[in-house]
């Protein structure tokens, strides 16, 4: 009697061993390494500031300050020059003789015609100031001054720099 259950129970162990090898075969799972040897190719986007009213004398920041996220080959950088429409002059609406003069700052301390980005400053809000002096602002009568800034961002090397 003994002899009529182990011959099923073995063939019930082999069938089961025999899932547990499928299973482990049919889990199994590949991983895709990628290694980048050299440089990569910069890819990066730029975002400013769309609009910014200027409501007094002394700074201004601009919303949202300057920022440039991406990817940038070694030994680059990324360089944003500032163009104006006015030569940095907010001009009057109905009258373009009269303007008011400005200067666009990095900090409080730094003027500005430029802003570099290094690899490790990617992703970073750089800060854009707007100062108009006092004599400057008083010296204008009331109206409408705008200007328009360029911001041009382009990839340097380093090395031209030596």
């Amino acid at each position: 009697m003994k002899m009529k259950y182990m011959k099923p129970a073995a063939v019930l162990c082999v069938a089961f061993s025999c899932l547990l090898g499928a299973t482990s075969f049919a889990s199994e799972q590949n991983m895709k390494l990628t290694m980048t040897v050299g440089d990569v190719p910069a890819d990066y986007t730029m975002t400013i500031p769309a609009n910014t009213n200027i409501d007094n004398f002394g700074f201004t920041e601009l919303a949202d300050g300057l920022t440039i996220s991406g990817t940038l080959p070694k030994k680059s950088y990324v360089e944003v020059s500032l163009k104006s429409d006015n030569d940095f002059k907010l001009t009057e609406k109905e009258d373009n003789t009269k303007s008011i003069a400005y200067a666009v700052y990095e900090s409080e301390r730094e003027e500005a015609d430029k802003f570099t980005f290094e690899a490790n400053e990617l992703g970073t809000k750089k800060d854009v100031k707007v100062y108009v002096t006092q004599e400057d602002w008083n010296a204008v009568p009331p109206g409408e001054y705008s200007d328009v800034i360029t911001f041009t961002a382009e990839t340097k090397d380093k090395e031209a720099l030596k």
